[in-house]
């Protein structure tokens, strides 16, 4: 939320008010496979495919009433993924590529308002979705 005034001299002052936050990290630990052009290239392109276990850490913070989010969930997902390479010096390359990525993440969550005998629910969080990657790589 943000609003704006007028301070001395006629100086616009804006206040921003940060009313929640939320912040994920995703490590997708995979098997893969890739294929590329010739190293002798100027501009390599490559391919690949993988798939394995992925991990998410999802944290938020609700300002207005002081609650926090914390959890970590887990499962199987894949990628598919093309792009290009810039050999810059031996086995080191300058890369830009696309992916798509596709998961159902979960976790069980024992829920203590149910009674005496309690009851277990399960979250899902769908990582569905495309994606870029920049860098520089190299390899030995």
């Amino acid at each position: 939320v943000s609003s704006e005034t007028t301070g001395p001299g006629g100086t616009p002052i804006t206040i921003q008010r940060d009313l929640s936050r939320a912040s994920t990290d995703l490590f997708p630990i995979m098997a893969f496979l890739q294929v590329s052009g010739p190293d002798n290239m100027s501009v390599v392109p490559y391919f690949g495919v993988g798939g394995g276990y992925e991990l998410l850490n999802l944290s938020a913070d609700d300002y207005l009433t002081g609650d926090s989010f914390d959890a970590t969930y887990g499962g199987w997902g894949w990628q598919v993924w093309g792009g290009l390479a810039m050999p810059l010096s031996g086995r080191t390359r300058l890369t830009g590529e696309v992916f798509v990525n596709g998961a159902e993440l979960s976790r069980d969550v024992n829920d203590p308002y149910y009674g005496a005998y309690g009851s277990t629910y399960r979250e899902t969080v769908k990582q569905d979705g495309v994606g870029a990657r920049f860098g520089i790589a190299w390899g030995f």
